[in-house]
């Protein structure tokens, strides 16, 4: 179960940059 959480936790950081980078690149 921990386990779980910390692949979703690192899958979820990873996401998330790939989403600020596109949100980055748009608005410059």
């Amino acid at each position: 179960m921990a386990r779980k959480l910390i692949v979703a936790c690192g899958s979820g950081v990873a996401t998330s940059t790939t989403i600020a980078e596109k949100i980055k690149t748009r608005f410059e």
